[in-house]
């Protein structure tokens, strides 16, 4: 049997965090070992659980491009992915360079709100 891949969720809109949780939640591959609802809830998180990748959103406060540098920082295995309603390359570009490069629309991943 393959291991899960641990994952932790980061968004300060409860709705979309707890829409992001349940969809990771039907995917037998995945597990889902915290969430958070900012950046610094989420490098605690973090650092407590060692997930293998941490959903995190751009936009929340103290940033999720800044908790992205830290948790991976701290934690050189796991990858950060950021997510966004933003559809804008300005807003994009300078978060994902200080992350890890990834993104997911909140849209694509089937997440509703309209809070970044």
């Amino acid at each position: 049997m393959t291991r899960r891949a641990r994952v932790l969720v980061a968004d300060d809109h409860a709705p979309t965090r707890e829409d992001v949780r349940a969809a990771i939640e039907t995917d037998e591959r995945f597990t889902v070992v915290a969430v958070a609802g900012d950046a610094s809830e989420a490098v605690q998180a973090a650092v407590r659980e060692r997930p293998d990748v941490a959903l995190l959103d751009m936009r929340m406060p103290g940033s999720g491009a800044a908790a992205a540098w830290e948790i991976t920082a701290r934690l050189p295995d796991a990858r950060a992915v950021m997510l966004t309603i933003s559809r804008t390359d300005e807003d994009l570009l300078p978060r994902c360079c200080a992350s890890s490069g990834s993104r997911i629309g909140k849209r694509r991943c089937g997440c509703s709100g309209d809070s970044a």
